[in-house]
């Protein structure tokens, strides 16, 4: 993991004040134009240089127990815009407690009350957020997990007909089968955009893979009208020939 600090008190052939440098996991000696410096140094004299913790996650939402207060464009938090208040201000209230966080790695939103998977946990609720040492602890039943554990638990919403479960948010291919509609047959894609667990429309197939939902097609498409078969199956042999070689069979 990186390391960065920032000089917080300037010392004799020192860097101007404020001056940051960041250590690469597995390279802990910096060598520029500013000088000489170590991770070791760095960590023996918290007087001059600081660790700067950068956060993995930004707070949207906070709560009093009555009203939401959510972040705005600016940075700032209201519950209707008329009035505005700073996230320190509100985080200093032992009244307030955060509701909504984004994780910034991934840009995942977890709210209290979403159920998650974590390390060793499965299927469990979010009970509240903590911050602890610039650590945000994601409080459950059975105590807590780090934010990079933590990913939402999700539910098979349906399986195609090629047998591949789908999720909120994936894609698949879908056939409209209705004679009297005018997509009779036409491939078409979607992403699954719903949460609760169901079918599609009925009077719909759906395939995971195009190959699959074109063979379906294929496999059941009108090429010749029953008229066309029943002259052909009544007449020479050659005619029936011909449309078996049509169909592929």
């Amino acid at each position: 993991m990186n390391k960065k600090y920032k000089l917080i008190k300037e010392y004799p052939d020192s860097p101007d004040l404020g001056y940051e440098i960041t250590f690469k996991e597995g390279y802990p000696y910096i060598n520029c134009h500013e000088g000489k410096f170590s991770l070791e140094m760095c960590d023996k004299h918290p007087d001059f240089w600081e660790e700067v913790k950068e956060l993995d996650f930004e707070i949207l939402e906070l709560s009093d127990g009555y009203n939401k207060y959510y972040k705005c464009e600016d940075g700032m938090f209201t519950i209707n815009l008329q009035h505005k208040y700073e996230l320190e201000h509100l985080l200093s209230g032992k009244s307030y407690s955060i509701t909504k966080i984004k994780r910034l790695s991934d840009c995942e939103i977890f709210t209290i009350g979403d159920i998650c998977d974590g390390e060793a946990v499965t299927k469990t609720e979010i009970i509240s957020f903590e911050i602890s040492n610039s650590k945000l602890l994601i409080n459950i039943s059975s105590g807590h997990i780090k934010l990079h554990d933590i990913k939402h638990f999700k539910t098979v919403l349906f399986t195609t007909e090629d047998g591949v479960d789908k999720f909120r948010g994936d894609s698949y291919y879908f056939i409209v089968v209705n004679e009297n509609n005018p997509t009779h047959l036409i491939l078409n894609s979607h992403i699954v955009d719903w949460d609760n667990p169901k079918k599609p429309p009925l009077g719909h197939v759906q395939f995971n893979y195009k190959l699959k939902a074109q063979d379906y097609i294929n496999d059941n498409k009108i090429v010749y009208s029953k008229q066309q078969i029943l002259d052909a199956l009544t007449g020479e042999w050659n005619h029936r020939d011909v449309i078996k070689n049509k169909l592929g069979i």
